[in-house]
């Protein structure tokens, strides 16, 4: 891309620009206990008995968005 400066044109590459190497940070758009919605930014407790969760994420970027993957992490 050329860009009239005061100076002159200038050529700006933007296939060289590295990528930054930080994930995107992660938002729950929707979190749904059962038949519940709940929001999500408050501590959440469930009883065994309803044991039905859906839950909603998003990857906040506008930076390659096709090749934005998810991994789960389960730990007990």
């Amino acid at each position: 891309m050329w860009i009239g400066t005061s100076r002159g044109l200038s050529r700006f590459r933007p296939a060289t620009t590295p990528l930054p190497n930080v994930p995107p940070p992660v938002v729950f758009t929707s979190v749904k206990l059962g038949d519940r919605t709940v929001d999500p930014s408050h501590s959440l407790e469930m009883p065994y008995l309803e044991n039905s969760l859906h839950v909603r994420f998003a990857a906040l970027t506008f930076v390659q968005e096709s090749s934005v993957l998810f991994a789960t992490d389960w730990r007990e």
